[in-house]
Order: C-alpha cells, then structure tokens, then sequence
C-alpha cells in the first residue's frame, strides 16, 4: 500500500500511552501550521476521530497565479509532513498538483494502520459516510449531508442565538453541516470537544479563540 509509515520509537513506548498523548499535542501546539489542521489533529491525537483529512485547493486563474499557488502550497505541505513525521502518525499524501485546473494537495491521517487503511478505502470507493464516521462528525450529522435534513445554523438560527454560540467559541468545532433533528445533540458533541481541546491543548484552545475572534470582528 501506498503510505508513508511512522511507528512510535522505543523512547515513547517507555513513556506509556499518555506520554505519548502528551508528547504528540505539545510538537503540535508549538508547529506552525494552520489552526483547522491542528484541531483536527489533537482530536486525531486524543481519539475523538479515527482519521483526518488535512489539505488545500484553489481554482488556478492564470499561469501567474499558478506559480504562487505551487510555493505557497508547497510550503504547507511541507510543514504539515513534517508535523506528521515529529508526532509519528500515520499518512498517505497527495503531494501538490493541478488536477484539472484546481491546485491541490492532501493527506489521509490516521492513529492507526488499520484506520489508514479504512479511510484509504472509504475514499476510493467514494463512500462518504465510512469517511464521514472515521473523520469523528456525528452520524446523525453523517446521514444528513447532502440530503434536505441538513440544518445550516449560519442561515437559519437566529442572529441572537448564532451570536451566544460564536461568543462561546464553539463555532470553531462544528465545522460540519449538522442535521436539523439533532443539531442539538451534535452542537453537544462539538462542546465536548472544545472541552477537550481546553483542558488537553490550551495553547492551542487561545490561538483557536484568538482566530474566532478576529473573524468575528472582520464580520
């Protein structure tokens, strides 16, 4: 199979599961890739999720803009390998490439062989809800995509409401399309791991609220 492979040295099997744990969230709190993708990594980290899909796109315009779009994506993919290589996760990349006119890269993360494997396959096989339930959303949420059962907060909450969630700071945590019958339940499921996050990252937790913040204020 087609991956790069990264097992855990004997230094950090001595140190047990939660050195580990511990080891992992701090080389990624201190690395300088962007916030979504370390979100998506400490909850990787802290198996909240089997897998994360981390990458970029971008339609080329013109073949100017093309030459930007291949060292400015370049130098995120190479950041975000070297973040996997440090914390010694598991991954298969796409490095970066025009397919058809977008520019784009990825990689398929994962805690676990066997996780890899099945994210692998899911993808492959176009098989959104396996993908879906091994990158952590809710399945209720999972079910709903692409279907008229999905709820989209943004538009249709409230304003008074919207701004209570976004002055919480959960809004960084529910980036998924929830269901309209249980967009409670999974607002919930985002809080746990905004709790999580706090307690396990909290360098982490600041610069997600700092970003939150700013993006409230550009709004």
């Amino acid at each position: 199979m087609n991956f790069e492979k990264y097992l855990q040295s004997d230094n950090c099997d001595l140190e047990g599961e939660d050195g580990l744990e511990k080891n992992r969230i701090e080389m990624l709190q201190r690395s300088e890739i962007e916030i979504g993708s370390k979100l998506d990594l400490a909850l990787l980290i802290l198996k909240r999720k089997e897998a994360a899909f981390l990458g970029n796109a971008d339609i080329i315009e013109t073949e100017e803009h093309k030459e930007k779009l291949e060292r400015k994506f370049q130098e995120e993919f190479c950041n975000i390998e070297e973040v996997l290589k440090e914390t010694k996760l598991l991954y298969r990349a796409t490095p970066p490439h025009d397919d058809q006119g977008v520019y784009c890269f990825s990689f398929l993360v994962s805690g676990s062989e066997n996780g890899l494997e099945k994210a692998i396959e899911a993808q492959k096989n176009k098989d959104d809800r396996s993908l879906g339930l091994l990158l952590g959303y809710p399945e209720t949420a999972v079910d709903a995509y692409m279907t008229d059962k999905k709820f989209d907060y943004h538009k249709e909450l409230p304003k008074d409401e919207l701004g209570k969630l976004e002055k919480e700071g959960v809004l960084p945590f529910l980036e998924f399309m929830p269901s309209r019958e249980h967009w409670k339940d999974e607002l919930s499921w985002a809080k746990e791991n905004q709790n999580l996050i706090k307690e396990k990252a909290p360098s982490l937790y600041e610069e997600t609220a700092m970003d939150n913040s700013k993006g409230e204020e550009q709004e």
